[in-house]
């Protein structure tokens, strides 16, 4: 790792810090990784080619041109999954350079990922005249069991194994 008084390894164009970067990670990564890692090279390239064209080497990258290549990629309809997987490759292609003496600090330091996009569920809970209503559909044997699981809001399997030591009748705690 490099440290602030190590001499830095000479400065590396994008292209060859991405292509140390697979071959270092070729026999480490599954063959679907880096078919995504290769997405998000493309991805990060043709944005810096388009944007930022006088920025070539690595130690020319900046945090904000990061944060810009991701807010394209938001603008142009990738989700926020996408965009933290981005992100992801994104630290792993810095955190290399800084290994291998390339850079001193990442340029990904301090970018948060992106808020997962994913909606609420909706609340499938049962309402108390719901549950009345199942519960007046079941002989008593099996009514008690279920009620005893619905006031305690224990799952079946904690039902199942429970045994009489967990039962204080006395303080009526479980």
């Amino acid at each position: 790792m490099a440290w602030r008084g190590a001499l830095l390894e000479e400065d590396k164009t994008l292209d060859e810090l991405l292509e140390a970067f697979f071959r270092h990670r070729q026999h480490s990564l599954k063959p679907n990784s880096i078919v995504r890692y290769r997405i998000y090279e493309r991805n990060l390239m043709e944005f810096m080619r388009e944007a930022f064209p006088q920025v070539t080497h690595c130690r020319q990258v900046r945090k904000i041109y990061l944060e810009e290549c991701l807010d394209h990629l938001a603008e142009a309809g990738q989700r926020n999954s996408t965009l933290n997987g981005q992100l992801r490759f994104l630290r792993a292609l810095f955190n290399f350079a800084i290994k291998e003496g390339y850079l001193l600090t990442s340029p990904v330091k301090n970018i948060n990922q992106r808020r997962d996009d994913k909606k609420a569920k909706p609340n499938k809970a049962w309402t108390p005249d719901q549950v009345d209503q199942i519960l007046e559909t079941l002989s008593p044997h099996w009514r008690q069991i279920h009620e005893f699981l619905y006031i305690t809001g224990m799952r079946q399997g904690e039902i199942i194994n429970m045994t009489w030591d967990a039962v204080k009748l006395v303080v009526e705690v479980m």
